[in-house]
């Protein structure tokens, strides 16, 4: 909480990460911070098996439902790409 406190005026936000079985997508979450890359390039990615893929997209789909639900997702305008909030402030 140091962290927050020392930040408080730079969040817009807090969202809870959904909890995880360790043995399935705990493993799939820590191979691709091990490999540090995003969730979008290890589910495109090969080097994920199938399931490991299909775990980590149904874990961001959740984490994006999040992030969107506390409204800290900015909807594209004419047809430019999502964004976070933040982000878009910029």
């Amino acid at each position: 909480m140091p962290v927050y406190r020392k930040h408080k005026d730079r969040v817009c936000g807090l969202i809870t990460l959904p909890a995880v079985r360790p043995q399935t997508f705990g493993r799939d979450i820590e191979e691709m911070l091990r490999r540090r890359v995003s969730f979008e390039e290890a589910i495109d990615s090969p080097d994920f098996i199938v399931m490991s893929r299909q775990r980590l997209k149904m874990y961001w789909g959740d984490v994006e439902g999040r992030i969107k639900t506390a409204r800290l997702w900015k909807k594209p305008r004419d047809g430019a790409a999502e964004q976070p909030a933040a982000a878009a402030a910029e």
